[in-house]
């Protein structure tokens, strides 16, 4: 735009033609105050270009001259600008339309996540052993996870066993290494997962590489598309912006067009409002409906995962049990606001399937689906076909699908029993209300072979009972076979803190069944929970539970009775995990955790976003687990634990980890001590005051008698002592001890030439 400057500049006014005069610009009025130096010439004002930049008004188009060397603007060639000279307060007044400023956006989304946080180099193995007795059986079983991190990446193993016989058994699950990309949201996992799934094709077990699009390493980042507002302001003005009549934030515009962007909003059908008033009070509302879906893709928004390897047998049962090769791939793309379309394809050497699928807004009613699959196997060619809809509102939600398979068609995972429904139908409302929402659903399943078919109606509400508590209603029906009737309602109350209370009705085939439930879960941190509850009727029973969570794990013991039949079981949880060097036990680290360092000090508290989660040991050691993976994360310590000496740089730390990565976070909390003395020079006595110590880079003033007093000095610092016409040296020998303010007493040096 301003390099169109010099095509502009053909014409040049003479300084005999233009009267020069220093004044203050007022816009639309506000004043600039800073003072431009205005020309006039033939009744008009020529504004320097640079006080246009400055201002942020756009002159494309307008006459531009020469006058001194500079480009000025001629201000009678911008349409719709007015100029006032008001002589005795040596202001110019300028009324610019709102369309001549330069355009702003707005953006309501979250704050940046700012970089991730390397991860420390370590392994970590969780454990899970529940040993239980009773009815004349004992049993041990346990769960384990061995995980390794560095860097960007982690890999994991996990497996179950039977300890309990008399020769333990052990099955491996899941092994992997994951390689993740926030930057890019991207992840490769080479070894065993699950794929993406798709059009025409449930997701597989496999063991291989999957390369995919990963949302979920970027928190907060929205992948549908959001309403876009626009407006203008001729003065700076405050933007309040509101979803679904909700205040969801407030910023500041500068004058001229701007759009809003990020808007924060919910899914199904809403409204989103922008209410703009400019510093003299004057208001414009500019407002804009939406609906939203999980189901679409912001336009230009591209989701995929591609699968290579040999799919997964007898998962859980052997731990290396692996079949045919499997490719699978999976693109969803969001070509507009209203349309997003996806494609996927599976195959493997007996089965080929692949299908398409699109997602079409409908705008005031809802958003709608249709899919088609077709599939080649040794039954021959099939085909599938889906039907979708939905609208969410305030008001009413209400949706439904269909879904018809043809009996030639197969994915990749139908084999044995498992084979591909006739047909799937689903219908489901729900309805908000003053007190609470009401919601009914309806599934029909038409198995093929030996799936049974199977049909249910059901009927749920959710009734707030002021501070006493809520009451939830619900009933099922089956509709075909044997007809099965189930109701239930159930009353919970809260008692304080994360103590509650539940007691209800059950009517199903083993007749009425009267509940009842006190619990209080155990804290984030270290702390007690506990379980009692109580069945009548039908299926009488008592249970009882006890929970503590340390620093070190997790342990509950748990009683029933039961058809006169007493059980007990008690469960041991936790983790040994090195972070560095650095070696300890802790709870579970099922997602992010640090290791924090606080050299020395011990009992010191430690917070994870203001929830205390334990205290440094006695070497100053303390770990935080489940930390928020790919999120920041503040750990701060409790100033207060630490001793009145000790100096700390910073007390509080962000931040974001990777998954089930460590980080170490080590906060300097040195302790700082400081002490008196007098300096004495050999052969001239107390230094004179007026002259100055220096230690650390601190210059220091010597008080009379040559008193001295550092602030902040360690064992074994150089003091110099400077006055006029010499200087001498030392080194600072603290006692030890815990006095925070010894006295030294007299120190001697030694001259020597300044």
């Amino acid at each position: 735009m301003w390099s169109s400057l010099s095509l502009l500049a053909a014409a040049t006014i003479a300084p005999a033609q233009a009267g020069p005069s220093l004044l203050e610009l007022e816009v639309n009025g506000r004043g600039s105050g800073e003072p431009v130096l205005v020309h006039r010439a033939g009744g008009d004002f020529y504004l320097p270009a640079a006080a246009f930049r400055g201002l942020r008004i756009r002159f494309d188009g307008a006459e531009v001259v020469t006058v001194e060397g500079a480009p000025h603007v001629r201000l009678g060639s911008l349409t719709g600008v007015t100029a006032m000279m008001d002589e005795a307060a040596q202001r110019l007044r300028l009324s610019v339309p709102a369309g001549l400023f330069e355009g702003s956006s707005v953006d309501f989304g979250q704050d940046a996540l700012g970089p991730m946080t390397p991860s420390a180099t370590g392994v970590f193995l969780n454990y899970e052993l529940l040993a239980s007795a009773g009815g004349g059986t004992n049993a041990l079983n346990g769960a384990f996870e061995l995980g390794i991190f560095t860097g960007a990446s982690f890999g994991q193993t996990t497996a179950i066993a039977d300890l309990s016989g008399s020769r333990a058994r052990a099955v491996r699950l899941d092994s992997s290494w994951t390689f993740d990309d926030p930057a890019r949201m991207r992840s490769l996992r080479i070894g065993d997962a699950i794929s993406r799934g798709g059009v025409g094709g449930a997701p597989l077990r496999f063991g291989g590489i999957q390369f995919a699009r990963n949302f979920a390493v970027q928190p907060g980042f929205v992948t549908l598309p959001m309403p876009r507002l626009s407006g203008s302001a001729a003065l700076p003005s405050i933007v309040e912006l509101y979803v679904n009549d909700a205040l969801v934030g407030r910023q500041e515009v500068q004058p001229g067009p701007f759009s809003i962007t990020s808007i924060p909003i919910t899914t199904g059908n809403g409204q989103v409002q922008a209410i703009v008033r400019d510093t003299l009070g004057r208001e414009t509302i500019v407002s804009q409906g939406y609906y939203a879906s999980a189901g679409l893709l912001r336009p230009g928004l591209h989701d995929f995962s591609y699968e290579l390897g040999f799919l997964r047998r007898d998962y859980a049962r052997r731990s290396m049990s692996y079949g045919a090769p499997v490719a699978s791939a999976t693109h969803r793309l969001g070509l507009s606001d209203r349309l997003t379309v996806e494609a996927h394809a599976e195959a493997t050497a007996k089965v080929q399937a692949a299908g398409v699928a699109a997602d079409v807004a409908l705008p005031g009613l809802g958003i709608a689906g249709i899919s088609l699959a077709a599939s080649r196997s040794e039954e021959g060619e099939g085909a599938q076909i889906g039907l979708r809809f939905e609208r969410q509102s305030s008001v009413l939600s209400i949706g439904g699908s269909a879904e018809l398979t043809s009996s030639g068609y197969r994915d990749v995972g139908s084999f044995g029993e498992r084979l591909p429904p006739q047909a799937i139908y689903r219908l489901f409302a729900g309805v908000p209300t003053g007190f609470g929402s009401l919601g009914a659903s309806y599934l029909l399943y038409q198995g093929r072979g030996s799936q049974p078919d199977a049909e249910f109606a059901s009927a749920n509400a959710s009734v707030r009972l002021g501070a006493f508590g809520t009451l939830h209603l619900a009933g099922r029906q089956s509709l075909r076979g044997e007809r099965e009737t189930a109701l239930e309602a159930f009353v919970t109350v809260p008692l304080g803190g994360a103590t509650s209370a539940s007691g209800g009705l059950r009517k199903e085939r083993g007749g009425l069944l009267a509940t009842a439930t006190v619990q209080k879960n155990a804290p984030f941190g270290e702390g007690w929970g506990y379980r009692a509850a109580a069945a009548l009727g039908g299926d009488t029973r008592l249970d009882g539970g006890l929970y503590l969570n340390t620093a070190f794990g997790e342990y509950g013991a748990e009683v029933s009775y039961r058809d006169d039949r007493l059980g007990a079981r008690v469960l041991v949880a936790g983790s040994v995990a090195t972070v560095g060097r650095e070696l300890f036990a802790s709870r579970k680290l099922t997602d992010g955790f640090a290791i924090v360092q606080v050299e020395n000090h011990a009992n010191v508290r430690v917070y994870a976003d203001n929830h205390l989660v334990g205290r440094t040991n006695r070497r100053g050691r303390a770990i935080v687990p489940r930390l928020r993976a790919y999120e920041r994360n503040e750990i701060r310590l409790e100033l207060a634990d630490l001793p009145m000496d000790a100096h700390v740089t910073v007390a509080g730390r962000h931040v974001r980890p990777y998954a089930r990565s460590g980080v170490a976070v080590r906060f300097d909390a040195r302790r700082s001590r400081s002490a008196t003395f007098r300096i004495e020079v050999d052969g001239m006595g107390a230094l004179p005051a007026g002259g100055t110590v220096q230690v650390g880079g601190r210059d220091v003033l010597v008080a009379p008698g040559g008193e001295v007093y550092l602030t902040d000095v360690a064992n074994g610092d150089i003091v110099e002592a400077r006055w006029s016409g010499g200087r001498c040296s030392f080194s600072l020998d603290l006692p030890a001890g815990e006095d925070p303010q010894p006295d030294l007493g007299v120190r001697r040096c030694q001259a020597e030439a300044a």
